[in-house]
């Protein structure tokens, strides 16, 4: 969290621990909804600190990006 210029509070959270599920394919989705559930709350707690910089879900897939230029 930005307190002042250059200044900073820094919280660390336990980690995301991936179950497992019936499949990899279920563990995978299971993971990122709570990575993506986590990412959330915290923007909820203090929206005005968020800015995202990239786009996190492409169009393309990045393995299919050269194919399209």
């Amino acid at each position: 969290v930005r307190t002042g210029p250059a200044r900073f509070v820094v919280t660390v959270h336990p980690p995301i621990i991936p179950e497992n599920e019936a499949t990899a394919e279920v563990t995978l989705h299971a993971t990122v909804t709570k990575i993506t559930e986590f990412i959330e709350a915290r923007i909820r707690e203090n929206p005005g600190q968020w800015f995202w910089m990239h786009r996190r879900w492409p169009k393309i897939p990045r393995k299919d990006r050269k194919r399209h230029g």
